[in-house]
């Protein structure tokens, strides 16, 4: 997807792609910043030549749907009636599309701000469940290590800036199926054969003088 509709908090934003085969949630936080008083860039701070660093893209959750049982792009098993929208009242990003079986996928995002997270829910109600697979993808200025995955559905990077350090969590919750971590290289999270999953991400920073307190680095569960 080209285009992508964005929600947030406050602090923490997101922009959603909404594709029906690969889901992208591109998610920032407002005090990733790169830079200081003698760094010239020219595309943040206060316009061309600004000498106070810029804002850096903190990453995204990849989401890849593995089920070609219902969709493999043929005129037997394509996509039908997608919807891709903003609710502006309630402050909600959807998706709406169902397969040729009947089956009905939803997929619902919300940026909480009393929790700090956005959250995903991914849903699928009819004969053909949900086969999906996670991963958490650090933006590329940030020259952060891979990601890594437990087997209870966290993930997680971190790393540090000229003036901040950076963490960026998410969890991934099934109702039903099951869940397991890969040993690929890529490592992904894949989530096989279960009718509803939740995936909540967090991102914050802490000044270098200070690394992130403990109540940053615990999991929020879904």
């Amino acid at each position: 997807m080209e285009y992508s509709l964005p929600i947030g908090n406050g602090s923490l934003g997101a922009s959603l792609f909404g594709g029906v085969m690969n889901d992208e949630i591109q998610f920032n936080e407002k005090t990733l910043w790169a830079g200081g008083p003698k760094d010239i860039n020219t595309r943040g701070g206060d316009g061309p030549g600004s000498g106070f660093g810029c804002f850096l893209n903190f990453g995204g959750v990849f989401v890849k749907n593995l089920n070609t049982a219902a969709f493999d792009g043929t005129s037997a098993k394509n996509v039908l009636n997608y919807v891709r929208y903003l609710d502006l009242d309630k402050g909600i990003g959807g998706v709406n599309f169902s397969d040729k079986a009947g089956t009905k996928y939803t997929r619902r995002y919300f940026s909480s701000a009393p929790d700090g997270v956005i959250a995903a829910r991914y849903t699928a109600e009819g004969a053909n469940k949900l086969h999906l697979v996670f991963r958490l993808i650090p933006g590329e200025e940030l020259h952060a290590d891979n990601a890594t995955y437990s087997a209870d559905g966290t993930g997680s990077f971190h790393g540090k800036l000229q003036t901040v350090y950076h963490n960026a969590r998410i969890k991934v919750v099934p109702v039903g199926g099951t869940l397991r971590a890969t040993d690929e290289v890529s490592r992904w999270m894949a989530l096989l054969k279960c009718s509803s999953s939740s995936a909540v991400a967090r991102a914050s920073t802490a000044s270098r003088q200070t690394a992130l307190p403990e109540t940053q680095r615990s999991w929020l569960t879904a």
